[in-house]
């Protein structure tokens, strides 16, 4: 019984889609063909996801050059976690203590990109990358606003930010009991 309940543990932990703790980067891992850097931009840009399992954002980043609050909001335009991020036209993720986030719902990650370092290029939403579906991309001016008045398009990718999703709320470890 022992050995049947550690291959099915170990199978398991070999399934990205249903391993706990496993880590996603859903716009650095499906990014835009090339950017187009250094927009001036009195903006606050970004995407509209959904969680496709339960999960937790663990990490708040993006790609732009310069320090840039990023910011994570729900539905109803609620702050629920920000981030200083310091990127240099890379790819940058700083910590934040977890959000538990639901499958289906729909959330919100933007940039301020504070009139320099912005970046975009053309992609098409929605895009699944993971777990996650990136919806559409956002943008609303003056920097550091955002709420229902912003604007959306299918067309483009604006601030090339994202978050750390890690399915299912972290990594765990247990012991199945038996002989």
């Amino acid at each position: 019984m022992k050995k049947l309940c550690a291959f099915i543990v170990l199978f398991c932990a070999m399934c990205c889609a249903c391993r706990l703790g496993y880590a996603e980067t859903p716009l650095q891992t499906c990014p835009p063909a090339g950017y187009t850097t250094n927009n001036a931009w009195d903006y606050s840009m970004g995407y509209r996801f959904t969680p496709n399992v339960n999960g937790q954002i663990t990490k708040l980043g993006g790609y732009f050059s310069g320090t840039k609050w990023v910011r994570l909001y729900d539905a109803s335009y609620t702050l629920l976690a920000s981030a200083q991020v310091m990127s240099a036209y890379n790819w940058v993720y700083t910590s934040i203590t977890p959000v538990s986030v639901t499958s289906g719902a729909t959330y919100y990650v933007v940039v301020e990109v504070a009139s320099s370092g912005g970046v975009f290029n053309t992609y098409t939403t929605p895009n699944t990358c993971g777990n996650v579906t990136m919806n559409a991309s956002t943008y609303q001016t003056p920097s550091g606003t955002f709420n229902s008045g912003h604007a959306e398009t299918p067309s483009y990718m604006y601030g090339l930010v994202d978050v750390e999703f890690t399915v299912g709320g972290g990594a765990s470890a247990f012991l199945l009991g038996g002989d």
